[in-house]
């Protein structure tokens, strides 16, 4: 979107929603995010080397970036490529089959990969303090871009990440029902659909002719984002950890404080 008239406001966009609320509050899956993003891009182009290379250093920083490979299937509905891309990826898992059966060094770094991601999965699923009160919320902010996507999809064909796009919003709508029932796996996943919000609104704007409706979409999106930006500080478990900004590594609290409410922790 760098050479798109809209920049500016994805930037605007971006500032609250990425860098401060993202970033800031979740370091490690911040980063992560900023290698799945260069995956997009680099998906859009075709270049699927560099797609699974920013997909294998989000991974370093957090395992859930795994969740991404998905988005290579992006052209799923065109059955030849599809096929291609099934058997690329099974080809992949055959290797790297091979390498952990025959590699004593690799056997034992996928041992500790699957076992973590097994233990994250069992804890994210069946801990009592495992809820996100704002999965809910924020998965409302992936599906408004979606739903405006799939209505207008015929106006976002002529962008090349077109087919990117559509299987973003499909996963914003699958991770806001899972926000019913596990909170907690939906709102870290959909850390990776926030790009919708990014991409979306600015082209949206681009659509509309009448420069006062133009003004007003654009007026209510800058003003949207000023007020969750003030309200995640004012009432987020963690907000008041911003001014002064702080993080755990400098707490006098223990690492379990992480797993509960701000207020059990003061």
């Amino acid at each position: 979107i760098k050479n798109e008239n809209g920049k500016w406001l994805s930037l605007l966009i971006t500032i609250p929603l990425i860098y401060f609320i993202t970033f800031q509050g979740y370091l490690r899956q911040g980063i992560a995010l900023g290698f799945i993003l260069l995956s997009i891009s680099s998906l859009a182009d075709k270049k699927n080397f560099n797609f699974f290379l920013y997909i294998f250093l989000a991974f370093l920083f957090h395992r859930s970036a795994l969740f991404c490979l998905i988005f290579f299937f992006h052209d799923f509905y065109k059955i030849n490529r599809a096929f291609l891309k099934i058997l690329l990826l099974s080809s992949a898992i055959i290797f790297i089959f091979f390498l952990f059966k025959f590699i004593p060094i690799i056997n034992i770094e996928i041992n500790k990969v699957l076992i973590r991601l097994i233990n994250d999965f069992r804890s994210y699923y069946t801990f009592e303090y495992r809820i996100s009160v704002g999965a809910v919320p924020r998965g409302v902010l992936s599906i408004l871009p979606a739903i405006i996507f799939i209505l207008l999809y015929k106006r976002f064909k002529s962008y090349k990440d077109f087919s990117i796009l559509l299987i973003l919003s499909f996963i914003s709508f699958m991770l806001f029902g899972l926000s019913f029932f596990y909170s907690t796996i939906a709102d870290r996943l959909s850390v990776y659909v926030l790009s919708l919000q990014i991409i979306i609104y600015p082209r949206f704007v681009e659509l509309i002719d009448n420069n006062f409706i133009k003004f007003t979409v654009i007026l209510i999106i800058i003003l949207s984002y000023f007020f969750i930006f003030i309200f995640y500080l004012k009432f987020a478990d963690n907000g008041n950890q911003y001014f002064p900004y702080d993080i755990y590594f400098f707490r006098d609290k223990p690492l379990t404080c992480q797993l509960l409410p701000y207020e059990a922790c003061r």
